[in-house]
């Protein structure tokens, strides 16, 4: 994230701030690791290698491991397919944005709308507590997919 360092005197507001997206930020590269590790353990135990290319967006993955994920792993995909998607889009304006204001309340990050044809400025609002929830969702999507990347990870050659 990029800061308008014009735009703030408080730098311990600002500390705190950084700390609740520090979380978010830190707790979506495990996950994708996961998600990744599954995504080659499929391909592994369904030899799914030849003539395939992995797929490396992230609703592609998830399909993936929708559709051969064996039925002996429990899972709650559809949901956790929905928390995933929310946490990547949070932690994207994150990471991406630039970070125009913030109080005690929420901060306003700015970042630039990929798919307009204009140089176009989107604007979001995040309040603390909306931050508080996605670090605790990522948190536990972190867990769940840990979970079925070790359930597939045993069911491999090398477990």
């Amino acid at each position: 994230m990029v800061v308008n360092s014009n735009n703030f005197e408080d730098q311990d507001l600002l500390a705190s701030w950084f700390t609740v997206i520090g979380m978010v930020i830190m707790y979506w590269s495990p996950t994708e690791r996961y998600i990744d590790q599954c995504v080659h353990l499929i391909y592994e135990l369904n030899n799914l290698s030849e003539g395939k290319n992995k797929p490396t967006r992230l609703g592609s993955k998830i399909d993936l491991i929708k559709k051969y994920l064996p039925a002996s792993i429990p899972d709650d995909l559809e949901n956790l397919r929905k928390l995933t998607k929310s946490g990547v889009q949070i932690r994207d304006v994150l990471v991406h944005g630039v970070l125009e204001s913030c109080n005690n309340d929420e901060i306003i990050v700015s970042k630039v709308n990929g798919k307009s044809k204009e140089h176009e400025l989107q604007m979001f609002t995040i309040d603390l507590e909306r931050l508080n929830k996605s670090a605790k969702n990522l948190e536990y999507i972190n867990q769940q997919w840990g979970s079925i990347s070790n359930a597939l990870f045993k069911l491999s050659p090398n477990g």
